[in-house]
Formats: structure tokens, sequence, C-alpha cells
């Protein structure tokens, strides 16, 4: 009886294990969609940035239609750049909703998801708190 029981066990554990949540799992950590907007021509960029990878979406440009989207890996010290930015300008805890959604230029629309939360603040090109001019820079670069 003790063995069938051990037996059952087993097999309940090798099912669990091979289950398909295991390959179709999204990446863990921390995920940041960055959209950047800009007057008539609508999404400059949309960028969304994990540790394993980083897709840029630029289609949403109708001013520019050559553009297109592309994947790729994600550099490490781009990726540790903006988890650093992240901490540095409180964007955790803070809110910034100070975006005209273009009337003021360019806005920066970010969507942080740390695995437990997820956090949207909304960034003007006029704000000029601490930071916040070198941060929009290196969203630029992206």
């Amino acid at each position: 009886m003790k063995m069938n029981f051990l037996t059952l066990l087993f097999l309940v554990f090798i099912l669990n294990a091979c289950s398909k949540e295991t390959f179709t799992a999204p990446a863990e950590g921390l995920e940041v969609k960055i959209v950047v907007s800009s007057g008539g021509c609508g999404n400059v960029k949309v960028i969304v940035i994990n540790k394993n990878q980083t897709s840029r979406d630029l289609r949403g440009n109708v001013c520019d239609h050559s553009r297109g989207n592309s994947t790729a890996k994600t550099d490490e010290a781009t990726f540790n750049r903006l988890n650093d930015y992240l901490h540095e300008l409180e964007l955790y805890d803070r809110v910034y909703r100070d975006c005209a959604r273009c009337l003021d230029g360019v806005d920066y629309v970010l969507t942080i998801n740390d695995g437990t939360r997820i956090i949207e603040q909304s960034i003007g090109f006029q704000n000029k708190g601490k930071g916040l001019a070198a941060f929009r820079k290196f969203l630029d670069k992206l």
C-alpha cells in the first residue's frame, strides 16, 4: 500500500513538472513598455524591454511609413541602466501624470511590470524634474 502511494505521488510530480506552463511562462522579472508620442505623427516608437529581449515597434509613426519593428537580445548594460533610472527617479513610488498627450511636444508613457504590480507613468517633455532630462535622452536612444 505504501509503495502504491509513493508511485502515485511520483507520477503526479512528473506530470506537474512537464506541464505546458513551464514552456509558455513569460520572462521573469522586470518588463517595461515605453511609448514615445509626438504631435501629429502619433506614436514615434513603442519599446518593450525585459532582461531577455528588446522589441521595437516603429510602425505607429504615420509620418514615416518606412519604419517597422524588430526584436533583439537585450543589452545587459542598457537593462541595468534602465533599472537604475527606475530606482533613482522613484518611478515605483512617485506618480507622474503630466502628459498632455502630444500637445506639449513629446510625451513618454512607461508601463512598468515588476511581476507583482503594474505601474503606469506619464512623463511630459516640459517636466524639468531632477534627472528627467537625462532619462528622456536615454529613452530616445533606445
